[in-house]
């Protein structure tokens, strides 16, 4: 009778996998549609990482066929949008990057399937399934997170290099070799990479709007689309590019300050729940052994 409880379950786990995958699988996912930042990423890892990079690639690619059955178009659109600020990681299309996630949770899932086979004696499909949507959503909340991340570290930058922007312009060098100056300091953040991609771009052929325009779509960052547009409009309008970026700049500086100080006074709210928590403790501990006392000497 003992054995029925895990014929069950095993029983039903396999029902879940079949009913999801069905027995014939889709078809794989084919032409998905790519730029010229994806094809150079893919070829820089490719180089980089080699078999392991196109390995994940295939892993990729098999379970993005199972993606429709868990995100919609719309969820699918906004992933990728945060593909795109997060830096195309992986250089990875959003259906790709959520078929990545899928095979995560499904080899989460199967081992504490397994893990509770063998620690107590049958496995549990409801541990299996809360692994695999506990590792799924996560995945998808990373990505999000770290978007947010990197918005702000270029937003944190954006002021020095517009600095630095300006001081080789009144220098005598033009946009694009100020921004040639900034990225050849060799640094690793994410606004220098950026910048690094807007001049391939514009070395492919675009014209320096455009890539300043695809760069601003890309990130997503307030701040950076409206110096961006400033320096536009600006040029349109015959006004000086050193003056405008010098404006831009202290007006950088300036929304820096004002948010650090909103963070300041928003800090003095978000500590009081757990000030409140720390000073019940402290009376818990503190009262504590004295109520025990008194209750031991004098009992109800």
């Amino acid at each position: 009778m003992e054995a029925l409880p895990i014929v069950g379950e095993l029983a039903l786990f396999g029902a879940i996998v079949l009913g999801l995958i069905g027995l014939r699988p889709p078809p794989p996912i084919e032409n998905l549609p790519t730029d010229d930042l994806i094809t150079n990423l893919r070829r820089e890892l490719i180089a980089k990482r080699g078999a392991a990079y196109l390995s994940l690639l295939q892993l990729a690619r098999f379970f993005a066929r199972y993606v429709p059955l868990f995100a919609s178009d719309r969820k699918l659109a906004e992933i990728d949008r945060r593909l795109r600020q997060a830096g195309r990681p992986g250089a990875l299309h959003a259906v790709e990057y959520v078929g990545i996630w899928l095979g995560i949770g499904v080899v989460f899932g199967v081992l504490v399937e397994l893990l509770c086979l063998f620690a107590f004696g049958f496995p549990t499909v409801v541990l299996g399934a809360c692994a695999f949507v506990v590792v799924y959503f996560s995945g998808l909340n990373w990505v999000e997170a770290y978007a947010r991340e990197r918005i702000g570290r270029i937003e944190y930058r954006l002021p020095y290099v517009m600095d630095l922007m300006m001081i080789s312009i009144e220098a005598g060098s033009t946009f694009t070799g100020a921004i040639e100056l900034v990225v050849a300091e060799g640094t690793d953040e994410p606004l220098d990479r950026e910048l690094s991609w807007m001049l391939a771009e514009i070395a492919m052929g675009q014209t320096r709007r455009q890539a300043m325009k695809r760069m601003i779509e890309r990130i997503g960052s307030e701040a950076l689309a409206d110096s961006w547009n400033t320096l536009l409009q600006g040029e349109e309008l015959g006004v000086p590019l050193a003056r405008s970026i010098r404006t831009q700049a202290r007006s950088l500086r300036g929304r820096r300050v004002r948010r650090a100080e909103k963070l300041a006074n928003e800090a003095g709210t978000k500590i009081m729940a757990p000030s409140v928590l720390i000073m019940l403790a402290v009376l818990v501990l503190l009262l504590g052994p004295v109520l025990l006392s008194v209750f031991s000497t004098f009992p109800m």
